[in-house]
């Protein structure tokens, strides 16, 4: 194995994905509980946008409210 573990998604659905390790912890906007927050990758812009988020943000998240 070569870096898997390193640069494999830590969620990955249709509209990107969140990469490995975690960012930090925070509390979750949609939850309120304490959560790791990771980059997010989103394939309709084919970059990395914004701040850390959690993964239940990530999914909950509508790719329509980046600028």
């Amino acid at each position: 194995m070569t870096g898997c573990q390193e640069f494999c998604p830590t969620v990955w659905v249709g509209k990107g994905f969140l990469v490995g390790e975690s960012h930090d912890h925070r509390k979750c906007k949609i939850t309120g509980k304490i959560a790791p927050t990771y980059a997010a990758f989103f394939a309709a812009f084919c970059k990395y946008e914004g701040a850390p988020i959690t993964v239940v943000e990530f999914v909950h998240f509508d790719v329509k409210d980046l600028p």
